[in-house]
C-alpha cells in the first residue's frame, strides 16, 4: 500500500499527464512526494508552507507540498480519488478472477462426480475438492441413518484419514445435522477451531451434512459450500438408489433361485399354494399354515429349512411386500391401503417391515420407481 502512490504515477501515463497539465494551468508551485519524503513530481522549492497528506484506506501514502492552498488540496483530493478508484477497480479485478475459478472448479467437481461410483468414493472426493475452494483444518461428510450420526469420509491436514479419528462434535454441531441446518458455529473454547455445517438435503429429506473446522469461515464460505453440498447431495441420492436397487434386485434373485429348487419338492409347492392362496388374509399366519397341514409350527419350521433357508414366516412377507410393491407401482393407492390389501394389519408394523426389507420407505420408494 505505501508505494502506491509513487508507481501509480511512474507507470500510469494518464495520471502523470493529468498532473503535468494541472500543473501547466496554474502559476502556483507544488509537488508530490511519497510517505519517505521522495519527491516523486514536480519540484521543490523554497516557498512550501502549505502539506496536505495523501490518506487512503486509513494510510499515508504521500503529500502534496506547495504555496498555494487551494491547488495543494486540490492536488491532493484528486490524487486520493484516483488511488482509492485503483483499489477498488483491482478489488473488482480479483473478485472477478476468483468468481471464474470457482466457477470453473464447481463445473470440475461436477464433472468429476458423475464418474465417481459408491457412497464413500462421492463423500472423499466431495472433501479433497472443497479443500481447493475454502481453506480448512479437517472436514467430514456425515450421513444420517435412522437418525444417527454416521461418518463415511474424514480429510485431515489435506490427507485422508481413518474416520475414528474425528473430532469431537460439538452438540449444537450434532444438532444442526440431524435437523439439516446449515451455518458456522463459533469456537467454543479461545483457540479452538471455527465449525463450517452445509446441509446434504433432497426436499424434506436429510442425508447428512458436509462439516469443515478451521481457524476462522466467513458467509461466502458457507454459500460456496451450500453450493458444493448441493451437487453432492445429487450424487449420494443417485448412488444410494443404485446401493439399494442392487442390493434388492440380488436379494430377490437368490431368493428366486432358492424357491425355484424348493419348488421341486411336492411338499414345498403345497405350502406355496397354500400361501399363495391366503397370503392377503390378515388372519394368515405361520400357525394358519401350519394347521392346514395338519403340522405343529415347529415341525412345519423344520420341515421347510430343509428345502431353503428361508422360514414360513419370511415367505409370508416376502409375498406380502412383493404384492404391495406391485400396488405402490401400479395404483394410486396410499400407503394405508396398500398395506391392508397386500395383507398386513397394521400401517405402521408394515412400514416398518418394508424398510427394513428394501432400505427406504414406502413412500421413497414409490418415488424412486415413478
Amino acid at each position: 500500500m505505501k508505494s502506491i502512490l509513487s508507481k501509480s504515477i511512474n507507470r500510469k501515463t494518464a495520471l502523470r499527464d493529468l498532473l503535468q497539465q494541472s500543473a501547466a494551468l496554474t502559476t502556483a508551485k507544488w509537488w508530490v512526494e511519497d510517505q519517505n519524503g521522495v519527491l516523486i513530481f514536480g519540484e521543490k522549492t523554497a516557498q512550501g508552507a502549505d502539506i496536505q497528506l495523501i490518506v487512503v484506506q486509513g494510510e499515508n501514502v504521500g503529500a502534496v507540498t506547495g504555496n498555494h492552498p487551494q491547488a495543494v488540496s486540490w492536488v491532493a483530493t484528486m490524487l486520493q480519488n484516483w488511488l482509492l478508484q485503483e483499489i477498488e477497480k483491482k478489488q473488482i479485478g480479483n473478485e472477478t478472477l476468483q468468481l471464474y475459478r470457482e466457477i470453473n472448479l464447481i463445473f470440475s467437481f461436477s464433472e468429476k462426480l458423475s464418474s465417481v461410483r459408491g457412497v464413500q468414493g462421492i463423500a472423499q472426493l466431495t472433501l479433497k475438492e472443497t479443500r481447493h475452494l475454502i481453506p480448512s483444518i479437517s472436514g467430514t461428510v456425515f450421513l444420517l441413518f435412522h437418525k444417527n450420526i454416521k461418518p463415511i469420509a474424514f480429510i485431515n491436514e489435506g490427507v485422508l484419514a481413518d474416520i475414528n479419528h474425528i473430532p469431537i462434535l460439538h452438540p449444537a454441531v450434532s444438532e444442526m445435522i440431524k435437523k439439516g441446518k446449515s451455518g458456522i458455529v463459533s469456537a467454543a473454547r479461545q483457540g479452538a477451531p471455527m465449525t463450517l455445517v452445509a446441509a446434504l438435503q433432497v426436499g424434506e429429506r436429510v442425508l447428512g451434512s458436509i462439516v469443515l473446522h478451521n481457524e476462522g469461515f466467513t458467509a461466502a464460505d458457507l454459500k460456496l459450500l451450500t453450493t458444493l453440498a448441493a451437487q453432492t447431495t445429487n450424487a449420494l441420492e443417485n448412488a444410494q438408489q443404485h446401493e439399494i436397487i442392487t442390493a434388492q434386485a440380488l436379494k430377490e434373485q437368490r431368493e428366486k433361485l432358492t424357491l425355484e429348487l424348493a419348488l421341486k419338492n411336492p411338499f414345498f409347492k403345497k405350502v406355496m399354494a397354500l400361501i399363495e392362496a391366503r397370503f392377503t388374509d390378515h388372519n394368515f399366519s405361520v400357525a394358519t399354515l401350519a394347521e392346514a397341514l395338519h403340522l405343529s409350527t415347529s415341525q412345519l419350521q423344520r420341515k421347510i429349512s430343509t428345502m431353503t433357508d428361508l422360514s414360513p414366516l419370511q415367505i409370508i412377507r416376502d409375498m406380502r411386500l412383493r404384492k404391495a410393491k406391485e400396488l405402490l407401482r401400479s395404483t394410486d393407492k396410499n400407503i394405508t391401503e396398500v398395506a391392508y390389501e397386500a395383507g398386513f394389519n397394521d400401517p405402521s408394523y408394515f412400514t416398518r417391515i418394508f424398510s427394513k426389507a428394501v432400505g427406504v420407505t414406502p413412500s421413497e420408494w414409490n418415488e424412486a420407481h415413478l
